[in-house]
Parts: C-alpha cells; structure tokens; sequence
C-alpha cells in the first residue's frame, strides 16, 4: 500500500513538472495606483498609460490638446511620479525555476521595486528591461513599484555634464521619443510612463525569446533562409528544434549555450510563394511555429508568427546621371509611392490602433512608409499588419536634428537598444531599410552647428557621429537583420549642396522653408525624394476640438498655440495669395488652405513619377499628426483626410498621366508602376467648362513594364477666343484591362478660372453597413467640389474634381446610424472666386 502511494506521489510531480515545461507570460494589467511621490494618497489608473492621460482620466487636468494647455502643464513633466501594483501569483507557477519580471517601454528613468526589494534602475525608454524575481516574488500581496524620475531634469542634469554643449540640447542624452520635447508639428510633453504592460514570465532550462525567417536569396525553384532563434537557456545541451512554414516541415538537432543565444539554421524552400509590396502582387506570408524539445521528446518552449519570403535590397550605385537610390524587390525595380510616418499620439502607447491608418494608406496605393527617426520603434501589431497589407517599411533609427554623446556608456546602451530592436524587426518581412539618422549629417554640415566650436570640439564630435552610424548601426544590421541595406543618414545631401538632385535620397524644403514656388519641384527632381512638404489647417471640426473660444482666426490664441512651426501661418497665407482667391472666413482659408497643400505637392508627385528611373521614389512629409494641430500632414489626428490625402490617391494609381509646360507646348506623359506590359486606349480633349468639345484625339499606347513616356503634345497657341486658358481645360482619360483613369490639366491659376456656377444632381445609391453611396454630377465644370456633413461622416472621395455631366460616384463613411443628404455642405472652387459670371 505504502510502495503503491509513492508510485502515485511520484506520477502526480511527473504531471506536475510536464506542466512546467512551456515557457508562460502573465500580463500585470489591472490594479493600478500611481500618485507623486510624497503625496499622501493612491488614485487608481489604466496601464499602459502616459502620465498626462492619467492625470486627465482622473479629472486632474483638463484635456492636454485644449487651447493653451502646454503651457499650463509643464509641471508635471518636473515632478517625480510612482505607480504601484499588488499581484498574487498561481502557486504552481512559483515552481518554475525561472521567473522573471518584463517591460517594455518603460519611459524613462525609474527605478523598479518588487517586495521593497529593488530590482534595477532603466534608463532607455528603447529597450526591454527584464528583472530576475525568482528569489523575491510570493504566492500572494506582491507589491511592484516604480519610481520615475523627471525625464527633463535628468537630461538637463545628463547635458549640463557633458564636455560640449552639443546641437539637439538636453534631449540628445535622453534615450526616448524625441518629439516628446517638442517639434514644429507637435507640442513637448516630455513626461514619463508605463507605456506597454509589464509581463511576468515563467520558464524552465530554455526560453525562446523570438523566431525570424531571414531570406538569403531566391532562386528560380527555391529560396535559401534562415531559421533564426533568439533565447537564453541555464545549461549548454543538446535540443531537438522542429519547425513548420505552412505545410513544410523541418526537424534538427543542435547545441545551445548556456545564457543568451542567437542562432541561425540554413534551409531551403522550395517553391516559395513571395511576399511583394502592395500593387506589384500578393503580400503572401506563410505560418511559422517552432518547437524546442529535449531528449525525451518534451516541449520545452515554443513561438509562432506569420513570415514572408523576399529580397528587399536599396540600389545605390554611380550612374550616368549621379548615384541612383531605387528599391529592389524580388530582383525587380520598384517606384516608392508612400510618406513619412510619425507616432500617432504624443501620448502613443504599445495599444495604439494602427489598423485604420494602414488601411487608409493601403487604399491609397502605398507601398512604403518611413518611421522617422524623431519618433518611435512601432509595435510588433503595426510591422504584422504593414506585412498584410504589403506595406514596406524604411526604419529609422530613433536620432534626429542633432549630434549624440559618444561615451562608452551612452555608446553601451545603444548598442543594446540596437540589437534588440534589428532582432525584433528581422522577423517581418515588410522590413526594407535600416537608416542611421533624420538630416544629423546634413545638419552637422550645412546648418551652421560647427560655427564657434574649436577644432579639438568638431574632430570629437564628428567621431562620435561616424563611430554610431558608420560603425555600431550598420556592424549590427549585418549581423542580425533580414538582409536588408543600411542608410547612414537621410538625406545624403539636402538643398544646401547641389549633388541634392542627382545623388542619393533628397528633402528637399525649397518649397516652405525657402519660400519657392510649387512649380519649382518641377525643376528640381532628385534621384529619390524622402522628404518634400507643405502645412495646412485640419477640418473645422477637428479645429473645434481644440480652441476654447474668441473668434477663429489664424490670431485666436488657442491656434497660434497649434502651429509649432514659427512662420507657418505666414507662409500659409503667402502661399495661397499666389495662386488662390483671398478667403472670406476662416472656414474659407481652410478649404483653400487645403487645396493649395494638394495641387502643390501633387505636382511634386507628378513631377517624380513621370521622370522614372531617373527618379525611383516619393515620400512626402507627413502623412499623419500627433496630436489635433496645424502640419504638414495628409491625414489628421482625429484620421479625417486633408485634401492632399484624397489627391494622393489620385496621383499614386498604378497608371496615370500628367502634363508637363515646355513653352507653348504641353507635353503628355503616361506613366506605368506596373510589374507587365499594358496596352491603354488614350482619350485627349480640350474642352471649356461647359464640356463642348473643342478638339478630341483618341489613340492607342502600349507600355513596357514600369515604364515612363510622353505620348502627346499640345500646343496652348490653338486655344481661340471666345475660348481661352481661363474658361477651357485639358481632358486625359486612360483605360486598361477594364480599369479607367482620368486627369485635367488648367492653363491659368486657379484664382483666374472663370467657372459657372453648378447645377448639381445626386442620386442615391445604396446603404449598407456603414458605408452610404450617392452619385453626383454637375451641368458645368466644377474644381475641388468638397462635401460636409459634420465630424462623424467621412467623403471618399472629397475635393473631387467634376467634369460636365459626368458622374461621380462618392462613398459616405461614417458609424451613424441614419444620415440625411439634405443637410449635407457642398462647396467647390466656383463659391470663393469673385470674377465669376
């Protein structure tokens, strides 16, 4: 009796220690008190959280978007601010042998306690923190703590310490988001919090952190990979790694070390199926799982995701016309149609809903996005849904407008936010490009920054620029990335230096900072445009959101206070007197203000796609905003498209056409993004604007494959009275493989078209979900016809261009429940020119 109770004590630890084989994760995500440090009482908060949100859940401030709130709350960025936690814990789970305690986007000096027992101090809001608790933590009432220390005053303190004042301030010495301190789209609120849950892990003998397919190169029957495996294990010992890629399965038994561990496995598929970035096939992405077992067949640990098998590689190489800079993908050149991306919130946490943006983007024929470097490393949610949409990324590493230290520690603790960050990333196949810094180069040489410095001062500050970002950040994307290329900085010359237009990647600011015409990017094409821009006010009902009261004016307090930028409403107002009506209203300044943003970068965009290969690529300055403000952005804080959004689209199509003035000549150019050969039928008209045709040429063209080339001319001095430049227009229409496309041209500036006014139609379509369609059409040419119909309703599309008694279809989107055309606002350029008949 007493052998067979041994028998059994024995198969219930055996169960018992089977259950602690696989690694487990325990999310610390309720009960939650913060307070100042020394005060007196507890207030209960959500985590993960910034600083600023809590206080305005709790009902301590007022909304940090609101009028002059900057301002106001500047002190809370000053104090000291404790969270705290009481947990208890599953016994069975104690017994692993391994247990620890995570953070991730801990921002930024604190110090983390369990039980009074203090587990170490962080100081990269970059990095995953993770704490040995085995020793410390109990079964029940553990208490977590952390204490943050004010952001502002360490890196003042950090600044004030080092042997030059270096260009940047006090923000250089501090390893979190940049634009926390402030940037001219957002305001600076550079406090702390605990921005992605705190994680309990649990483990036995072996961890796997991370899995990675990495794709050497593709053949005509299969691709070389490889399996990458990051992890920690307590011994050296031989395991049993078995792994699946869909219905493909792979079995090896190897050695892992003991302590932290990155291995890589070659292999082959055969057959791959590719992932290709949106518009040149199928983003096809394959599941990973990957087991871990020991010699008695056991799971130890295991991890899956999805992957995708490419090539992704940035051509930069000396050519007839300068250095080219071109995406390749798969072995094929690709044109980069897509913007530079910033945080979504200035408050952004590792729950931010990135799914309505990607989409908008995917919509709008992008195939890459930049993450500048001012910003954040995204979360794993944002890169796996860029690989579903086929959305390809260009990484920056978080530097940018400024000089960094280079001491040992400082050059320690980006080494190891690097490593983990090119681990991390190398697992999604969206990943194009790792680049070193936002203009640091740039700035160093031509935006004064070395006038005043000794010559000792400049020679150590350049060797520390050139140790980060021609030694530590590219010797890391070697060693641990997906293949992918590595930019030292963007750009490589700016508007400054001449070699701008035909070397490397380009920001070109002459338009906006320089004050030249938008007609001036048609001039000054570069190779590859990363940066290029212009600022426009938000919709009314994104402004209301935000100022207090007075009257709406570019003057009302609460807007000057909106507008980072120190000559953005001047330069707004110069801009539109060239080429706009002067607004009556506020309201009026806006809907300008926004067609002006549009038409301008339009014609950048039109200007780059049509020079192809010359030019290999378009990211516009910005796509979205941080916060409720007056930017350079295409997409508001509140997700409402700006006019530019809706002429993004337009211009990123596959196929278009556009038009470029050589005298008296207007030249047609068709241009194909396309991965094959077209043939397109061409429509070309002269027609005014109350649609008589004045002459008409229809023709064939075929098309290579990502091919540019003008196929017309046409010659302004034909235009005869009483038809002329400023009541007639040129029509382009284009159609292949049963898709249709349409483009204008004018032969005045818009504040000199004699329009009509319009008579306009609507039909209702359809209502379903919560989407609404309705078709509407005109009598008479109508420019940007703009709907409205309050903040919850969004046009698509809006600011649309009219031809005469030609239909338009325009889908409502919006998660009302009833909505009623007949109080819906529709203007068009007709309603502000005062030289109509």
């Amino acid at each position: 009796m007493k052998q067979s109770k041994i028998y059994i004590r024995i198969l219930l630890i055996m169960l018992v220690l089977d259950t602690l084989k696989a690694q487990l994760s325990i999310p610390i995500s309720k009960n939650w008190t913060y307070q100042s440090v020394n005060d007196e009482s507890w207030l209960k908060c959500q985590i993960p959280n910034s600083i600023y949100t809590i206080l305005e859940q709790s009902n301590i401030i007022q909304s940090p978007f609101l009028g002059n709130a900057e301002a106001k709350l500047d002190w809370i960025s000053k104090k000291n601010w404790v969270f705290k936690n009481t947990f208890d814990l599953n016994p069975q789970d104690i017994q692993h042998e391994h247990i620890e305690i995570q953070f991730k986007d801990l921002d930024i000096y604190a110090e983390v306690y369990l039980n009074d027992s203090l587990l170490g101090k962080t100081d990269n809001a970059f990095r995953t923190w993770t704490f040995d608790i085995k020793k410390i933590v109990k079964p029940i009432e553990n208490e977590l703590k952390i204490v943050f220390q004010s952001a502002p005053v360490i890196a003042d303190s950090l600044y004030r310490n080092l042997d030059a004042a270096l260009p940047g301030d006090m923000r250089v010495t501090s390893r979190k988001p940049q634009y926390h301190f402030g940037w001219d789209f957002g305001p600076k609120y550079p406090g702390c919090g605990i921005m992605s849950t705190p994680t309990i892990q649990f483990w036995n003998h072996i961890k796997l952190e991370d899995i990675a397919i990495q794709t050497r190169a593709i053949h005509h029957q299969n691709a070389d990979v490889d399996l990458c495996l990051t992890g920690i294990s307590d011994r050296e010992e031989t395991y049993q790694v078995e792994w699946t890629l869909d219905q493909l399965s792979f079995s090896q038994k190897i050695n892992i070390p003991a302590g932290s561990f990155y291995i890589k496995l070659k292999h082959q598929i055969p057959n791959p199926k590719l992932w290709w970035p949106n518009g040149s096939g199928e983003s096809y992405l394959y599941a990973l799982k990957v087991q871990i077992k020991n010699q008695q067949k056991n799971i130890l640990t295991h991890k899956e995701n999805s992957t995708g098998i490419r090539t992704i590689k940035l051509i930069s190489k000396k050519d007839k016309w300068g250095q080219g800079f071109y995406f390749q993908v798969n072995g094929k050149p690709i044109f980069i149609k897509g913007s530079n991306y910033i945080p979504q919130d200035i408050f952004q946490t590792r729950n931010q809903d990135h799914t309505r943006l990607l989409n908008d983007i995917k919509e709008c024929h992008f195939n890459m996005i930049r993450i500048w470097g001012g910003g954040n490393y995204e979360s794993d949610t944002f890169y796996s849904t860029c690989d579903q949409l086929g959305i390809m990324v260009w990484q920056d590493f978080m530097y940018a407008c400024a000089m960094y230290p280079g001491d040992a520690l400082f050059i320690e603790n980006i080494k190891i936010e690097a490593e983990e960050q090119v681990r991390r990333l190398s697992k999604y196949p969206c990943l194009a490009l790792w680049c070193g810094n936002n203009e640091n180069n740039e700035a160093w040489h031509r935006w004064g920054w070395q006038t005043g410095l000794s010559h000792q001062t400049k020679t150590t500050l350049w060797e520390h620029y050139q140790k980060i970002f021609n030694q530590v950040l590219p010797n890391i994307v070697t060693t641990y990335s997906n293949h992918q290329s590595y930019w030292e900085s963007s750009p490589l010359f700016g508007r400054g230096d001449k070699r701008f237009k035909h070397e490397g990647d380009a920001h070109d600011w002459g338009v906006w900072h320089d004050e030249m015409p938008f007609e001036s990017f048609e001039q000054r094409i570069p190779r590859f445009m990363s940066e290029m821009g212009f600022q426009s006010l938000p919709n009314i009902h994104t402004i209301h959101t935000f100022v207090e009261s007075g009257e709406l004016s570019l003057e009302n307090p609460s807007i000057l206070s909106h507008q980072k930028h120190p000559r953005g409403n001047q330069l707004i107002q110069k801009y539109l007197e060239r080429d706009l009506p002067k607004p009556k209203s506020f309201e009026d300044l806006i809907y300008l203000n926004q067609i002006n943003q549009a038409e301008g970068i339009g014609l950048a965009i039109k200007a780059h796609r049509r020079t192809k290969p010359y030019c290999m690529g378009t990211l516009y300055w910005q796509l979205n905003d941080c916060w409720p403000g007056i930017s350079w952005s295409g997409i508001d804080y509140y997700g409402h498209w700006k006019a530019m959004q809706h002429k993004v689209k337009e211009l990123y199509q596959p196929v278009i056409m556009t038009t470029r003035e050589s005298g008296d000549l207007i030249e047609v150019f068709i241009t194909s993004d396309l991965l094959f050969p077209i043939t397109s039928q061409i429509e070309i008209s002269h027609i005014d604007f109350m649609g008589k045709f004045l002459t008409k040429d229809t023709f064939t063209v075929n098309l290579k494959t990502n091919q540019s080339k003008r196929i017309f001319t046409f010659d302004k001095r034909q235009i005869q009275a009483p038809n002329n430049e400023f009541n007639s227009l040129l029509s382009m229409r284009w159609i292949y493989n049963k898709t249709t496309g349409q483009a204008v041209h004018f032969f005045a500036k818009f504040k000199e078209l004699k329009l009509t006014k319009p008579d306009y139609q609507i039909k209702s379509s359809s209502f379903k979900d919560d989407e609404y369609k309705f078709t509407i059409s005109a009598n008479t040419f109508c420019k940007s016809v703009f709907f409205d119909l309050g903040p919850s309703v969004d046009f698509f599309p809006n600011f649309v261009d009219l031809l005469p008694n030609q239909e338009q279809e325009i889908m409502v989107k919006t998660e009302l429940k009833k909505i009623t055309l007949e109080q819906m606002t529709i203007k068009s350029l007709y309603d502000f020119l005062e030289i109509n008949p």
